[in-house]
């Protein structure tokens, strides 16, 4: 790619570049290591260029926004205040800047995600995590479960869902380990530690704000905040919400957590009434 020196000091425009038109023109320069002398030179000359050819073609320059992929540091920063400044008084347009900062934010967004969707497709990681949910297999009878008599002793009635995600989290973790790439075996074990941690913490508050063996909200809760940490918690295992929520009910099927205050107690009557111990083994 050339330069072309007839480009009016324009890289993208909103408007109309005719006479009588108003346009918002964007400038991007790929200042990657900061902005130095030289690179002030070249945001002074475009936007001089982009000035002059709003006046030679009789259109109205409403915006001028600069793009780079870097931040200021402190003089620059006061320079480009002071500049901006004495343009806008001098010129009577609005002056912006999207840094890197700016620009990061605006990736981001929903509205970034469209943008990105457009031109390059969906990601990889995107279309993993909207993968189809899986359903439990006829043969798979999960009733007998620790998790599922963890729940029972709760007091829940209604565990459909929770199963689902105790056995796609499964189906997870498996392919995982046997795959056993360094990488997705610490991600996993990441995300068990902080599941871990999200319920003993939503534990240990509900010991003391509730009365009496059952903990009402603790469940509802530790969900709720995994479902928030969610991007935290897997940020490089490509997996949608039930995943995340079925590593919950895989800790307590490890006997490392319970939704009642004598969780501990429900666990070893559990192992102790099916009496294989080795059985279920998941680890991190």
């Amino acid at each position: 790619m050339k330069a072309n020196p007839g480009d009016w000091g324009i890289d993208t425009f909103v408007g109309e570049l005719d006479r009588s038109g108003r346009a918002s023109v964007w400038q991007s320069k790929f200042f990657i290591d900061g902005v130095d002398d030289s690179q002030k030179k070249q945001i002074r000359e475009a936007f001089k260029s982009a000035v002059v050819a709003a006046e030679e073609h009789g259109y109205e320059l409403d915006t001028w926004i600069l793009c780079i992929p870097c931040s200021m540091d402190g003089p620059a920063t006061a320079w480009w205040d002071r500049w901006r400044k004495k343009q806008t008084k001098e010129n009577g347009l609005l002056i912006v800047l999207w840094d890197e900062t700016e620009l990061r934010k605006r990736i981001l967004s929903s509205e970034g995600d469209r943008v990105r969707l457009h031109f390059y497709g969906r990601s990889p990681e995107a279309a993993a995590d909207e993968r189809e949910v899986a359903d439990i297999p006829d043969e798979n009878d999960l009733d007998s479960t620790l998790f599922v008599r963890q729940l029972t002793e709760a007091g829940h009635t209604e565990m459909d869902s929770a199963k689902r995600e105790f056995f796609n989290a499964e189906l997870i973790a498996r392919e995982v380990m046997d795959k056993g790439i360094p990488d997705e075996l610490k991600a996993l074990a990441a995300a068990d530690a902080g599941v871990h941690a999200i319920w003993e913490h939503r534990f240990n508050l509900a010991c003391v704000t509730t009365e009496g063996r059952q903990l009402p909200t603790l469940h509802a809760d530790v969900m709720a905040d995994i479902r928030s940490e969610k991007a935290s918690l897997m940020p490089r295992l490509t997996a949608n919400i039930v995943y995340v929520c079925g590593i919950a009910h895989r800790v307590v099927e490890d006997r490392r957590a319970g939704w009642v205050r004598d969780w501990r107690d429900v666990a070893s009557i559990h192992l102790a009434e099916n009496d294989t111990p080795d059985e279920v083994q998941h680890g991190d």
